[in-house]
Formats: C-alpha cells, sequence, structure tokens
C-alpha cells in the first residue's frame, strides 16, 4: 500500500494493518468512537488499493470504532447482516427534528436478476449461509429522508470463525427532489467485526461518499447519529438508547 498526504489516510491504513486505528476502539461499555472528515480536511485522500474500493474524488468521509460483548459468535453478526428487513427496525436520533426516528422506512432483500424495478426482484431476508466469504447480496434500501430508495450491492470480503468483513455500494443513484445526491457507485462502505477474546467483540467501520446535496447535506451531528444506530444495531444494542451520540 502506498502513502497519500492527508490526515485521512491514516484511518484506512492503520485498520487494514495491525496497528490501531483512528479513531482508536474505546474501552468495552462506552460508546463508539465517531469521528467525521469533510472537503478540504480530506485534500484530495484516496483509499489504499488494497481496501478494494477504487478511485474516487470524495468530500466525506466518517469511520466509526467499538467493542462490545455478544453471544453466538460469528453466527449471530452473520444473522444481523443477512437479515435485511430489520433494518428499518433501526432508530436514529434526528438532530432537525430533535427526536428519535426511524433511519430506514423500507429494506428487502433482492434476488440478483437483471430487472427494470426492485420490487420485482424482492425476495427472503437472507440467511447466515448466504453470508459467505465472495457471495454478493443485493439489496433495497429507502431512507427516511429526502433521499430516494437505492438498490446496494453487500459484499462479503470475508468470513472466518473470528473475522467478519464486508462493503457495500450502491448500484443506484441517490436523488434528493430534483438532484442527483449522489451516482452509483459513490456511496461506499467497508465493516470489519473482529473478535478480540471470548465474547468481546471489535467493530471499525470506514463510510466514504462524493455527495452533491447543496441545501440537503447533512451535518456532521446527522453523520455521528447515524453511523452509531448502524453500530448499536449490530451490536445488538438498543438503538434508541439515551443520549443521543450528537444532539
Amino acid at each position: 500500500m502506498t502513502s497519500h498526504a492527508s490526515p485521512v489516510t491514516a484511518v484506512l491504513l492503520l485498520t487494514l494493518v495491525a496497528g490501531p486505528p483512528a479513531p482508536d476502539y474505546p474501552p468495552l461499555g462506552e460508546p463508539p468512537a465517531i469521528r467525521v472528515w469533510r472537503d478540504g480536511e480530506i485534500d484530495g485522500w484516496r483509499p489504499a488499493v488494497c481496501a478494494g474500493f477504487g478511485s474516487l474524488d470524495v468530500n466525506s468521509v466518517v469511520a466509526t470504532a467499538g467493542r462490545f460483548r455478544i453471544a453466538g459468535g460469528i453466527e449471530a453478526l452473520a444473522d444481523r447482516v443477512a437479515r435485511i428487513s430489520a433494518l428499518t427496525n433501526i432508530r436514529y436520533f434526528s438532530v432537525r427534528r430533535e427526536e428519535w426516528q426511524p433511519l430506514f422506512v423500507q429494506a428487502y432483500a433482492l434476488e440478483d436478476v437483471p430487472t427494470d424495478s426492485p420490487t420485482k426482484a424482492r425476495r427472503a431476508d437472507f440467511t447466515t449461509d448466504d453470508v459467505v466469504t465472495g457471495r454478493a447480496l443485493r439489496y433495497w434500501q429507502e431512507e427516511n429522508s429526502l433521499l430516494s430508495g437505492v438498490v446496494y450491492r453487500a459484499t462479503v470480503r470475508e468470513r472466518t470463525a473470528d473475522r467478519l468483513v464486508y462493503a457495500i455500494v450502491n448500484e443506484s443513484p441517490m436523488k434528493a427532489m430534483f438532484l442527483r445526491a449522489i451516482e452509483a457507485g459513490e456511496f461506499r462502505q467497508l465493516y470489519f467485526l473482529e473478535r478480540e477474546a471470548g465474547d468481546v467483540w471489535r467493530y471499525y467501520s470506514l463510510v466514504e461518499a462524493r455527495t452533491r446535496m447543496g441545501p440537503f447535506t447533512l451535518s456532521n451531528r446527522s453523520y455521528i447519529n447515524r453511523a452509531a444506530a448502524y453500530y448499536r444495531h449490530i451490536a445488538g444494542i438498543p438503538t434508541d438508547r439515551e443520549p443521543p451520540a450528537a444532539r
């Protein structure tokens, strides 16, 4: 891997190597550590080639690190990735409305077949048997926001007894009213779940995007609350537990 002149570079490089990530993992039982970089803070950053993201001029990066305890090991974690419909149970704290809101209003798994409409490819949730190394899982997700619904592809990079790595990319563009807010392939997510010891696991995620949302651009607090909500979902923590990550 090569390095790049940006403070964000260390985030991905240290995550993919053996060193501590940025932000570092908080103590067990503490809320996740979340950092947001926007626009000029990124300074032309590109992800390391080993991330498999390819080249993209991003203008937002969100990194989340956490530790949690879970019974059931890798099977339980794979189940949370597989059950796409459960995404509609996630709640996050809306800083605009100042209340807990559903993060997604629709979410369902898709067959991996060509179609002119996601509803025609709708299927039952995936199972843990589908969450295996090399498998790609397509699904439809609609946020509780001005953004249109989107087709995503989640690719399982690695699954072992002690590690689950998966990447997610939007296959269709995100639209906000009359704007194409994010083009296809320009909202990318990478998740690392790794056993630390026994039933204690480490969580690290990196989300990068090239957004063109203009007046609909989210605040850093909104990014933080969304990242915290998904972390809680994977960790098995009530997603609307007080206090919110950011007000």
